[in-house]
């Protein structure tokens, strides 16, 4: 490419086979006198300047690499050029990492430490691309620098050594001091009294003893460093404490939520505690107050309690110094559950027409409460509605139709809601005799001995289908009562009657339980 003459094993194994031996070494030279004509030319880069620099970054430039016309020949270019930028911070002959690779003349380096001396030399690569295997130059001479220092790096936490009721001894180690020496330490301390940060030392020493402290106290305390060109950041702070007597008796927790099985417990959290002791007493075990929980947070979930049940609490506090007293006992209970339904209900006594007593038990599970009310629902066949509501478990069931099937169920309530509904009982009631029939009426025109008589059926069939009915006539001339009809039907003909007479006619119905009542007269006049 560009000019640059082709150096493929293909070519160099067709030279082999057709030439003298004379003619094979005369080539093999000329292509090494052609490598180190490169090399020696990528080798005449200059070294690097330093255009800009501060405490952690340095700007650096060089000069292109000058190509003749002998290295034009052989079809490479300045954008074929690689420069590869190598840093050091041992010395000259220290070891060389590479930082930077392209066709830049430039390039800045970045998070260099303050007050260090570094070496940097360009090296400048001819890549494979452009010749076969990619060759490269010595590296220019080093060029050295040194970064300005800076003021130190941000010191770690200070540590405490030993602490007693009115003392804290505190000690910490020298950071980076970025190339000047360290000159100075401020340590600073927050006594929490609202006044902030105060300066109680500030000296070269990396220990500082506090004295004249409160005992019992939380002291917040930071580190800076200095030197020549200025104070570090803050440290982060540390937080630690005189020594003092144990804790006093926390507040006895409180409860945060109850449900069936758990109780979610809390309590106040005081800057003297450390760690807390729960134990709970349950009562039916026997076996006093037990440790439930142990650590820093300040709330627990006491899990796999008894439904509705009650649990007494306490809790202790503790520090370095040792624990509090217990707080007061409290006392919280589970909440109950919802009851299982009730037992089927069942009829108590005789069944009658329009009323019977219906009865059920309590619910095997009761949920941990006591049952406070019932519901009892009737069906009268067009869904269930509510019959009685209240602490009792037998109902007087009243103003019922006879013979009518009813379904009833029951349910309960509790302090843990309400259940589901029992198995429904079917209850029927006692049928009763039929109602009155309606009057009668003549079927056409009555003649002088006979007519057609028609009657309806009862405005009730007293709950049981009908069987019969019953036609009587009171004789005009003798006042007797004769029957002229019994049967299924609701007509019949009424033959050897007198001319010119009133006949006087009621209707009454049978069914399975009796006779219903003869009302409704009706008289018929015969033609003469």
């Amino acid at each position: 490419m560009n000019g640059m003459r082709p150096r493929s094993k293909d070519h160099g194994m067709s030279s082999v086979g057709t030439s003298e031996d004379g003619e094979e070494s005369s080539s093999m030279h000329d292509e090494e006198d052609e490598e180190r004509l490169m090399v020696e030319m990528l080798s005449t880069v200059k070294s690097p300047q330093v255009a800009e620099m501060n405490s952690r970054s340095a700007l650096l430039h060089w000069p292109p690499l000058v190509l003749e016309c002998r290295h034009l020949e052989l079809g490479v270019t300045e954008s074929d050029l690689r420069y590869e930028v190598l840093l050091s911070d041992k010395g000259k002959e220290g070891k060389y990492k590479s930082i930077y690779n392209g066709i830049a003349l430039s390039c800045r380096i970045q998070d260099l430490r303050p007050g260090t001396e570094y070496s940097v030399c360009v090296q400048v690569h001819l890549e494979e691309l452009h010749w076969p295997g990619g060759i490269q130059g010595s590296a220019s001479e080093p060029t050295t620098f040194t970064t300005p220092a800076c003021e130190p790096d941000q010191p770690q936490l200070p540590k405490v050594m030993q602490r007693n009721r009115t003392s804290l001894q505190l000690r910490w180690n020298a950071p980076v001091d970025n190339g000047s020496p360290i000159t100075q330490y401020i340590l600073e301390c927050d006594e929490g009294r609202g006044a902030g940060f105060v300066e109680v030392y500030k000296a070269k020493g990396k220990q500082h003893n506090l004295t004249k402290l409160q005992a019992s106290t939380v002291y917040r305390f930071r580190l800076a460093a200095v030197n020549e060109f200025g104070r570090s950041i803050y440290s982060d702070i540390v937080q630690t404490s005189t020594s003092g007597s144990p804790p006093g008796p926390p507040v006895s927790p409180v409860l945060k939520e109850a449900s069936v099985t758990k109780l979610h417990l809390s309590w106040q959290k005081r800057v003297v505690d450390e760690d807390y002791t729960l134990q709970m007493d349950d009562r039916e075990s026997g076996h006093g107050f037990l440790p439930v929980y142990n650590g820093r947070e300040t709330h627990y979930v006491c899990q796999g309690l008894r439904r509705h049940s009650e649990y007494k609490f306490r809790l202790r506090a503790h520090n370095e110094e040792g624990p509090s007293r217990w707080s007061d006992e409290v006392c919280y209970r589970t909440l109950p559950d919802r009851p299982a339904p009730p037992p089927r209900p069942n009829v108590k006594g005789r069944i009658h027409a329009q009323n019977f007593k219906i009865k059920w038990e309590p619910p095997n599970d009761r949920g941990g409460a006591d049952i406070t009310t019932y519901i009892l629902e009737l069906n009268r066949g067009s869904g269930y509605e509510p019959m009685y509501m209240g602490p009792d478990t037998e109902c007087q069931c009243d103003r019922l139709t006879p013979g009518t099937t009813y379904q009833l169920r029951v349910s309960c309530i509790s302090a843990g809601g309400r259940s589901e509904s029992s198995e429904p009982c079917t209850v029927t009631t006692e049928a009763v005799c039929p109602g009155k029939c309606p009057p009668p009426w003549v079927q056409g025109k009555p003649r002088a001995t006979t007519f057609s008589l028609k009657w309806g059926y009862p405005e009730y069939d007293g709950g049981a289908p009908l069987s019969e009915f019953e036609v009587e006539m009171k004789c005009p001339l003798d006042s007797s009562q004769r029957h002229v009809y019994q049967g299924k039907e609701t007509e019949c003909v009424v033959t050897d009657l007198s001319p010119g007479q009133t006949y006087s006619f009621q209707v009454r119905a049978y069914n399975r339980v009796g006779v219903g009542y003869l009302e409704n007269l009706f008289t018929v006049l015969t033609q003469n």
